[in-house]
């Protein structure tokens, strides 16, 4: 019986030490770190740690560095027990390493010591929204829902089609937002005007590889651009969403969309009009008092692209159709104060934004900047005070989307055009914010 005992001890041995290799979790900034600043890896682990790391180099293993991992206060956080930092912030050769223990052999992923390390990395983010790309997606090299859509909710009869193609698949699934595409669009302009020298230009308007004369990160902003031109085809007109939770049928290629909405698998799509009221055609209906946030953003969006068209591109034509654009949206949000969320069909969730002030403080705050009217600005400074400090930061948890985007642009939009007191005022709404996010991150690693 001894060697069965001894048999079933080294089976039980190989299983504990199999469940003890999975508990330590190694996690580094993806990105990479420069060579002098902080580099700092958190570990975590359902047990005590009681091993030293190893910094080894990718090129020949040869250890550089060895380091005690400090135990962080925490306690409640997850399914872990046990947290470390391991800083190795004082090793600055650039090359390519891992972090390991010592001796179970942990490995982190690849750590990128470099000068170079966070260099046009916004070709990576950009290549995933061409990804998501709707109409033309240059990723599958395919054409997909080229019957978006059929109005509901909208000035004329339900169904009526209207040319709402284009724009970009949302979060994996194929349905389409404003809600998120015009801050996409605006985020990515924004980015463009106050970094320009951060882009490349390695594909052309369609995403397809070979340059065309045009930054990328500008190629897929009139993306977005060309699409929110189509949902506000008349002033008093907006398209906020493109289907619904009835696209959610499993994964599926874009060009074989098996969803249905009454027109068969694969066919015309729901377009819903912004009313700024409770929209759903099903059981579950949405919150909603206006259209200013839709509207706010779309307009910054507008606005900020005027610029850069007429600047940078030369496109003095395109650029007035923006900033029509750009005051027409904006009009539309002052018309109707308030905000409209997403809609659902079969399922009680939704994109459920509840703010609006901030986005009508950035729209405005881009349109002083574009068109020099003190108008523009003496409502940016009203609705500043309106948005305030309103934030998810005070929170633990909030509903989906409540304070998207979850950053108020506006008061950062707004600070070069106001006197110091009203600097000071802006800045005291980011400290609050940023004071509530320090008094939570004390309480988990």
């Amino acid at each position: 019986m001894k060697p069965l005992y001894l048999t079933i001890f080294c089976i039980c041995q190989l299983f504990q030490a199999a469940g003890n290799f999975e508990e330590i979790h190694i996690r580094i900034n993806q990105l990479g770190y420069l060579p002098h600043e902080s580099k700092i890896a958190l570990v975590f682990s359902k047990s005590p740690i009681k091993e030293k790391f190893i910094l080894v180099s990718n090129k020949d293993k040869r250890i550089v560095a060895t380091y005690n991992p400090e135990k962080i206060k925490a306690s409640d956080w997850d399914t872990y027990e046990y947290y470390y930092e391991v800083d190795f912030s004082a090793f600055t050769e650039e090359g390519r390493y891992t972090l390991q223990t010592k001796k179970t052999a942990h490995t982190s992923q690849n750590i990128i010591i470099s000068k170079n390390s966070y260099l046009y990395k916004s070709e990576k983010l950009l290549a995933f929204m061409r990804q998501q790309r709707c109409g033309y997606n240059p990723f599958f090299d395919i054409v997909c829902h080229q019957g978006d859509g059929r109005s509901f909710y909208g000035p004329m009869p339900d169904s009526t089609f209207v040319d709402a193609t284009g724009g970009w698949h949302d979060a994996g699934d194929q349905l389409k937002y404003l809600i998120t595409s015009s801050y996409a669009t605006a985020h990515m302009l924004k980015a463009y005007e106050l970094f320009p020298k951060a882009f490349t230009d390695s594909v052309n308007h369609l995403g397809q590889i070979g340059p065309n004369g045009i930054v990328d990160v500008l190629d897929e902003a009139r993306w977005g651009l060309d699409w929110i031109l189509k949902l506000h085809s008349q002033s008093d007109q907006l398209i906020h969403q493109i289907a619904d939770d009835r696209d959610h049928r499993g994964w599926k290629m874009p060009d074989k969309d098996n969803s249905d909405y009454g027109w068969g698998p694969n066919s015309f799509r729901v377009a819903y009009f912004a009313t700024g009221e409770p929209q759903g055609l099903n059981e579950y209906k949405s919150e909603a008092t206006g259209v200013s946030n839709l509207a706010g953003r779309s307009a910054a969006a507008m606005a900020i692209a005027a610029r850069i068209w007429k600047k940078d591109l030369k496109d003095s034509i395109f650029s007035a159709i923006l900033l029509k654009a750009a005051k027409s949206l904006y009009k539309l949000g002052k018309d109707k104060r308030g905000f409209q969320q997403g809609n659902s069909y079969g399922a009680p969730y939704r994109y459920s934004e509840k703010t609006w002030a901030d986005d009508m403080e950035w729209g405005a705050a881009e349109l002083y900047k574009s068109t020099k009217n003190r108008k523009y600005l003496e409502d940016a400074k009203q609705y500043a005070i309106e948005a305030n400090t309103v934030s998810w930061m005070p929170y633990d948890s909030v509903p989906h989307y409540e304070f998207y985007p979850f950053v108020n642009i506006g008061h950062f939009a707004l600070y070069e055009h106001v006197d110091a007191k009203f600097k000071n005022t802006l800045a005291s709404f980011y400290k609050s914010g940023i004071e509530d996010n320090i008094k939570r991150g004390n309480t988990n690693p």
